[in-house]
């Protein structure tokens, strides 16, 4: 194809360095979509390696894409998933991510290289930030290390496998408060750096991983809150091959998560946030029916256990079937249908604090707990993924479901969603990426059931467009994005002692909010093995039920990756 060689994009983590943070499919255990997707992950490892992707090397550039505006703790993003909060690993982006959960790699986290006779690849990436919020000027640095390595052999005593991407970022400001280092810092590592061990014997395959994430926050003011999350996740997955068509999996997965960081955190209520152990048990049946078509049965169960009394711990069911066909159109489908369920333990008695509140306080300054004890009956739950080649010059994604899992402030949270992401070449070296969602979520106890303090409706849809031109070893990048949220609250469950249903709608995230964000790049590959970037990034945001209230953020960034 003319311009295909230009095409690919400079290696360096697009955007900014911690753009795409959150950006892989992550906790186990908080909804169907997740453990299934991780099962089928698992599969095609044992197998032999992944289904090849319809979209090829145009996945990277749709991921770029898709990374519009992605949440960060860096800026104030409304360009973030509701049905996934519940995972603690990262700030979860609107879109499906089309990589594993056993990698941090992405479209906008490139791998360092292909690990050779060396046995490893590895990049260095340092940059300078200047951010610009709530009319302060912050300064920062950061440094971020990406690692692939392997040793041995899968057949012979196993293969021991290193994926692995983070790093430091530092500010000498005293009104911006990093996670750590009396604020003065914040690491992090994103999710899906894991180390793996694989091994085959006969018919039996076996995984043993871990997983370690973390996730850092950063204060603005005095009078605003972050939750930080350290998670590690450790597990193993054992497969057989029952006859030459049908393989039977089996997945346990432990995943311990904590705050870390700063000495601000006890201050405001939030030590034990993330604190809880979340125990999953995964089960799978597959059938490769033929060469183009693949059916299965998959269910799990797993245990919530939460550190802090604000929340509940939980028991959470699933099961269904699922079905993955390659299509004659240079087209791939999967499909998922099933049920599931929740149960979780009757709060204490719930009661209102009533002394007077901070400027948007926390959660745990307004109540003593979560206030929620609805459990999930059986609901169903479906999804359906369809990518591939419509032209020999567009490819396009479209992912689409129900489902519900748990939450943050209130048990669980059931949600609709649906997104579609085109990727074009127009010329030589350019492409055009489009993409648009919407997602409709509605916590527990919002509509009915017990009192939950903390329920909400949230409607959010939105779109982003990025433009890409390479010039042999310089690539130009712009990119728009726009996102509205409709939050509402049953003011049947705002409380009655001290406080006034608009006091609570002031202090928690009701109403309507918009956001734009712009972006722009230029990327120079001014060595074989280093690349130099500039990065713009200005979001504009709109609660539009305060009359005159907007805020802006603008970011710059200059860079450089060196491969080793």
């Amino acid at each position: 194809m003319p311009g295909r060689f230009m095409r690919k994009s400079l290696p360096i983590i697009s955007c900014f360095v911690l753009g795409a943070f959150g950006e892989a499919p992550a906790q186990f255990g908080v909804s169907p979509g997740q453990d299934g997707g991780f099962m089928r992950e698992m599969h095609g490892r044992h197998q032999g390696g992944d289904a090849e992707d319809p979209l090829g090397e145009d996945r990277v550039l749709m991921e770029q894409m898709q990374a519009m505006g992605a949440p960060h703790y860096l800026n104030n993003s409304l360009f973030s998933s509701v049905r996934r909060q519940g995972d603690l690993t990262g700030f979860q982006g609107l879109f499906s991510p089309g990589h594993g959960g056993l990698s941090p790699w992405s479209g906008t986290v490139v791998r360092p290289g292909d690990v050779g006779e060396s046995g490893y690849a590895a990049s260095l990436d340092q940059a300078f930030e200047w951010n610009r919020m709530a009319g302060n000027d912050f300064y920062l640095s950061t440094t971020s290390l990406s690692v692939a390595a392997a040793t041995g052999d899968i057949h012979g005593n196993g293969r021991l496998a290193l994926n692995a991407a983070g790093g430091v970022s530092l500010t000498e400001d005293d009104d911006l408060l990093l996670s750590s280092a009396d604020g003065h810092a914040a690491w992090f590592l994103l999710p899906g750096s894991s180390l793996t061990y694989d091994v085959q014997r006969g018919p039996w395959s076996l995984t043993l991983y871990d997983r370690l994430s973390a996730r850092p926050g950063s204060i603005l003011s005095v009078n605003t809150f972050f939750q930080t999350a350290l998670q590690n996740d450790l597990g193993l997955v054992l497969s057989r091959e029952i006859t030459s068509s049908v393989t039977a999996a089996f997945n346990y997965n432990w995943a311990s998560s904590q705050p870390y960081g700063n000495k601000f955190r006890s201050g405001y209520g939030l030590q034990s946030y993330s604190e809880r152990d979340l125990h999953s048990i995964l089960l799978s049946l597959s059938w490769q029916a033929s060469s183009r078509l693949l059916l299965g049965l998959e269910g799990g169960r797993s245990w919530n256990d939460q550190e802090s009394e604000f929340y509940a711990d939980g028991r959470l069911w699933h099961a269904g079937g699922f079905a993955e066909a390659r299509l004659p159109w240079r087209h791939q489908l999967r499909l998922t249908a099933g049920v599931q369920g929740m149960s979780f333990e009757e709060p204490p008695p719930q009661f209102i604090f009533l002394s007077p509140p901070l400027v948007d306080p926390t959660p745990a300054f307004i109540t003593n707990n979560t206030g929620d004890g609805n459990d999930l009956s059986t609901s169903p739950a479906y999804s359906l993924t369809l990518r591939g080649r419509l032209t020999e010059r567009l490819v396009h994604e479209l992912s689409a479901g129900y489902e519900a899992s748990l939450a943050q402030l209130t048990n669980y949270v059931q949600s609709h969603y649906v997104n579609e992401s085109v990727q074009a070449d127009l010329w030589r070296g350019a492409t055009l990426g489009l993409g648009g969602f919407y997602e409709w979520a509605e916590s527990s106890g919002y509509s009915g059931g017990s009192y939950a303090f903390f329920a909400n409706q949230v409607s959010r849809y939105g779109g982003m467009a990025r433009f890409q031109q390479n010039l042999g070893d310089v690539t130009v990048a712009v990119g728009w994005g726009y996102a509205k949220s409709l939050t509402s609250s049953d003011s049947r469950y705002l409380p009655r002692g001290g406080y006034s249903a608009d006091d609570v709608r002031g202090w928690l995230p009701y109403g309507d909010q918009e956001q734009q964000v712009v972006s722009a790049s230029l990327s120079w590959r001014c060595h074989p093995r280093s690349t130099v970037r500039l990065a713009w990034e200005y979001l504009n945001s709109r609660l539009r039920d305060v009359p005159g209230w907007q805020a802006s953020q603008s970011r710059v960034q200059l860079g450089m990756r060196f491969t080793f």
